[in-house]
């Protein structure tokens, strides 16, 4: 009787050749990945040429090159198909969107919704999958994709500081992001892996250096009081899981960044802080009032009071927040060139939280799958917390968990790094528990 079918040598060296690419490209997608547009030009030129630039990012082409790379892969060796699953939570924040888009009112934009479903979907599905499977190779390809986020880290929190040291507003310290709320977004996700290669006694004393420069940089930079204590939060828990008295040391130098050298250095950037958590701002006429973010938080208590279950439907916020407005706290008008008028007046870009526009948009299934979706990526990843990759991953949760409440994440350039460094963490788990992937360097088996 004939024993199994040998593989074939050709079949077996195409495996191989995947095998690198996919491994090759998870770092490309993390270097790319937080950038909100291929056409950079614009994003580096200044806030209204950036708001005009392509809605198209590099890190979505170069995700789905490494979706259709693995697929292959998987048709060569369809056993390994379980490995690319995302966790249930990921399906379940994707489910509950499209039963909003279902079951939501009457007034809705089918195509709002469709948009808002393919965003997730990429997302929470196809890059938090790709991520796990291709980072599930060993521990070498992780190191390497949270090197490159660090390196654009890096590119962001250069562009930062020239913003800042040409006299800019704090308001428009933006990197090469639209707006600074998308720049802190993306700070608070990638902070704690810098943090956690900083702190590892496994690196370089100068790799070390470098990833703890970069992310006091971008302390430094963040012009948001509510991103900036997510990111000192994201750090602490990331570095106090590696050890106490790391997490006691990375604490103190945020208390200095914060309480010290911001005030003293950049004083500027310490009122713009000041005034993004304040809930009662002065106009231009010295009248104290409601801040644009409070009002707009009763407006959503009151979308919410109307759509309990699944809200008004995906992609809805902006365009039917302003019907549940109610006085005192109603909604003044004012243009988003008029940077005194940020939060006073209206609201300032970037400034709607993801927490409240799930609520809203998606109601209490929407949000409590998102939440869910966040606590167990966290919980996978406090499974390892002794790796670096997992203890970044728990603490960009924690920084989302906190900031999520003050601006959103699942944004252009942001959610890609934050579904990949979650998934990261979620594969040192993983390999924590049973026996990695046997593969060599380029993957093959």
């Amino acid at each position: 009787m004939s024993g199994p079918t040998p593989p074939s040598p050709r079949r077996e060296a195409l495996a191989g050749f995947l095998g690198r690419a996919r491994s090759e490209l998870l770092w490309v997608l993390a270097a790319l990945g937080p950038l909100p547009s291929v056409e950079v030009w614009k994003l580096a030129a200044g806030p209204a040429q950036a708001r005009a630039a392509s809605r198209i990012g590099p890190g979505d082409l170069v995700l789905a090159l490494l979706a259709g790379t693995i697929a292959m892969e998987l048709a060569l060796r369809p056993r390994e198909w379980r490995r690319l699953l995302p966790p249930v939570a990921s399906l379940a924040v994707v489910a509950a969107a499209a039963a909003s888009a279902v079951f939501a009112g009457e007034e809705r934009s089918w195509a709002s919704a469709l948009r808002e479903l393919v965003q997730l979907v990429e997302i929470l599905v196809v890059c938090y999958g790709a991520s796990f499977y291709a980072a599930s190779g060993g521990p070498a390809s992780r190191r390497r994709a949270l090197l490159a986020l660090a390196s654009a880290a890096g590119v962001h929190v250069a562009f930062a500081a020239a913003q800042l040291a040409s006299g800019a507003d704090p308001f428009h310290v933006r990197g090469l992001f639209h707006h600074r709320n998308a720049l802190g977004c993306f700070l608070a996700v990638a902070t704690p892996p810098l943090v956690a290669v900083g702190v590892s006694p496994g690196r370089s004393r100068a790799l070390r250096a470098w990833a703890l420069a970069v992310a006091a940089g971008g302390m430094l930079v963040t012009t948001s009081g509510w991103l900036l204590a997510a990111q000192a939060a994201g750090a602490i828990l990331a570095a106090s899981v590696l050890g106490a008295r790391r997490g006691a040391a990375v604490a103190a130098c945020a208390a200095v960044i914060a309480f010290a050298v911001q005030p003293l250095a950049l004083p500027a950037v310490s009122r713009a802080q000041a005034r993004s958590v304040s809930f009662h701002l002065a106009d231009e006429a010295g009248r104290v009032g409601p801040s644009m973010r409070l009002r707009r938080w009763v407006a959503v208590g009151c979308c919410f009071l109307d759509n309990p279950i699944f809200g008004i439907g995906p992609g809805q916020f902006q365009a039917r927040i302003g019907e549940y407005y109610r006085p005192p706290y109603d909604k003044p008008i004012g243009s988003r060139e008029d940077v005194s008028g940020y939060d006073v007046r209206f609201d300032e870009p970037g400034s709607q939280g993801l927490f409240e526009v799930a609520l809203c948009e998606t109601g209490a299934a929407g949000l409590a799958a998102l939440l869910w979706f966040l606590v167990s990526a966290a919980a996978r990843a406090a499974k390892a917390r002794r790796n670096e990759a997992a203890a970044g991953s728990l603490g960009s949760a924690g920084a989302v968990l906190l900031g999520g409440a003050f601006a959103g994440f699942l944004v252009r350039g942001v959610g890609l790094p934050l579904a990949m460094v979650l998934a990261l963490g979620d594969a040192a788990a993983v390999s924590a528990r049973e026996r990695p992937l046997e593969v060599n360097a380029g993957g093959a088996r």
